[in-house]
């Protein structure tokens, strides 16, 4: 007997996901022919969470930064050049557990490096990422929660994606 969480793997598969973000991007394409799409699959654990030594590493004067540092934020870069390269960032987001899953927010930490992505002010932080910046975020869930229900206001949120534009 196969496990229930096998089969709603398997139903979430067969429903395709991520078909209304493939369909937003065969729509934009068709409307950019000169655009160029780099997909990532966050699902995939190429990116990995923050460990001790990265946290050192980003914070280290990047002309203090020993060869070992620079390896361990080399993907977080290479993350940032394209978010900064982008015209246009999809983001395809499941929702899990009334919040978005740990590899989205694990890709968030490895873009959001004090200096780079964002600064911090006398009035808090502020995002250095250019403000016209077109993000797009559609987020999906296995249920409908209509009206003003408890479930509806905390499935609803993807607070996490704004913080970081100017």
């Amino acid at each position: 007997m196969k496990n229930p969480a096998d089969r709603q793997l398997q139903s979430a598969q067969q429903l395709g996901l991520s078909q209304i973000d493939r369909e937003f991007a065969t729509q934009w394409t068709a409307a950019n022919p000169d655009g160029r799409i780099i997909e990532r699959n966050l699902a995939d654990g190429s990116i990995p969470y923050l460990s001790e030594g990265w946290i050192e590493a980003a914070y280290t004067p990047e002309s203090a930064r020993t060869e070992a540092q620079q390896k361990m934020l080399a993907l977080s870069d290479s993350l940032i050049d394209e978010v900064l390269a982008a015209d246009v960032i999809l983001l395809g987001i499941p929702m899990h557990n009334f919040s978005v899953p740990a590899t989205f927010k694990a890709w968030i930490d490895q873009i959001a490096r004090a200096g780079k992505t964002f600064g911090y002010t006398d009035q808090g932080p502020k995002g250095l990422i250019p403000s016209g910046k077109k993000v797009i975020a559609i987020l999906t869930r296995g249920s409908a929660y209509a009206g003003e229900s408890p479930q509806q206001r905390q499935t609803s949120r993807c607070p996490i994606s704004a913080r970081y534009q100017a």
